[in-house]
């Protein structure tokens, strides 16, 4: 964790009104997918984006953004590069607040799913609340 300096969510809760400008949070973003459709290329679902698991790099590299966490990370090709077979039945995994709808119903997650996760993600940084619709999915869960 010396490699990177601070989680976009620490530099949120840093900021006076706990938002960033529209044009950092919306630039921080299109590098938060961008980096997403790296892993992705590479076979792997995240299934836990959020602001904690991404960090700004140090020194030099300060205005690049850093991928964290993947501990819960998946693999959703199988050794000949095609999709898996889904599961009929999966637990929950990852941040309720930013989880695709897909897992909230316990379905099989593909990159499709960490984009939505993403723009939840997009919303909160420049959202004082964060996005519309998390109180309400959070209190039908």
């Amino acid at each position: 964790m010396q490699l990177v300096g601070k989680s976009l969510a620490d530099l949120k809760a840093d900021r006076p009104a706990r938002v960033f400008t529209v044009g950092t949070g919306i630039s921080a973003s299109i590098q938060c997918l961008e980096v997403v459709e790296n892993l992705h290329k590479h076979g792997y679902i995240h299934r836990d984006l959020k602001p904690a698991n991404y960090a700004c790099g140090v020194g030099e590299q300060k205005k690049l953004i850093y991928i964290l966490d993947f501990g819960i990370a998946r693999r959703f090709l199988n050794d000949n590069n095609e999709l898996k077979t889904p599961r009929d039945k999966v637990g929950f995994k990852g941040t309720v607040r930013f989880a695709a709808l897909s897992c909230h119903k316990n379905a099989e997650l593909r990159p499709k799913d960490d984009c939505e996760s993403w723009f939840y993600l997009l919303l909160d940084p420049i959202v004082p609340q964060g996005f519309p619709g998390r109180s309400v999915r959070q209190e039908r869960l």
